[in-house]
Formats: structure tokens, sequence, C-alpha cells
């Protein structure tokens, strides 16, 4: 565990960490799913390499359909909370974000944008399967109907 105050964190293993099976899986994620980055959800399942094998194995096919994609732009589309300030590239100048540093940190905020839905997706398919494993003896793999 990663100790933070009096939190203690997870571990996980990061991309410059990861050696073998699991830098492999992690290229394959951030090719697949169109980001620079491999989610902390991945990371933290990489602590079992088998685990995280088992999860992108078990993923990706459905993934790669698009039907993710979809589910996860049906959470966001319309989004929005009522009185809550827009976010504009104008406030990384206020707080003092120097101009080149500037498309990075939106860069990293329109990843993470586009990946969160869709590992709440992801995440939700993986809890159902494992319950129906567990109730009913099924095989433990998901499935997901395509839908237009």
């Amino acid at each position: 565990m990663v100790e933070i105050g009096d939190l203690d964190l997870p571990q996980e293993i990061y991309e410059e960490e990861a050696s073998g099976r699991t830098a492999e899986i992690y290229d394959d994620i951030k090719t697949t799913l169109k980001l620079p980055m491999v989610n902390m959800i991945y990371r933290r399942l990489a602590m079992n390499e088998e685990a995280l094998a088992w999860c992108w194995e078990n993923t990706k096919p459905i993934i790669v359909t698009g039907a993710i994609d979809r589910a996860g732009e049906q959470l966001t589309d319309g989004f929005s909370i009522d009185g809550a300030p827009a976010f504009l590239a104008e406030g990384l100048r206020l707080a003092g974000v120097a101009e080149d540093q500037r498309p990075a940190i939106l860069a990293v905020i329109d990843g993470y944008n586009r990946a969160n839905p869709r590992n709440v997706v992801l995440l939700g398919a993986i809890s159902a399967s494992v319950a129906r494993a567990d109730r009913w003896g099924d095989s433990g793999q998901f499935k997901c109907s395509k839908s237009s």
C-alpha cells in the first residue's frame, strides 16, 4: 500500500514500471482505447497479472464492437450539473499555468473524460458477470448485445 497521510492506497504498476506480459497488455489497452495512458483500474489489476489478463481478454472483444463507447456516451450525453461553473482554458491562465503546458493538461482531461464513462460500463459488466457466475455457475464471461 502507498500511504498518503492517513490514507492507505492500493498498490499499482505504473506504465514505466510494467514489463513482459503486463507491458504488452498496457500497450494493447492504449491502442484499443485510443488513449495516451493506462487507467488506474488496469494499473491496480496489474498487481495480479492473471487478473489483468482475464479482465482485458474478456473486455476487449466488447470494446472493439463499439458497444462500450455507445454505452459510455449515453451516460454523458447532455450531462451537466446545475450551478457548476464552466471550466474554460482561460481558467488555466488565471491559475498561472504556462501557455505551453495547457494543451497537455487539456489532453489529459479529455482522455479521462473519454475513458471514465467506458470504465464505469466495463466495471459494471465485469461485476455482473462475476455475480452471475457465482449465482448460476455461468462461465463468468459477460455478453453485450449490439444496439444501434
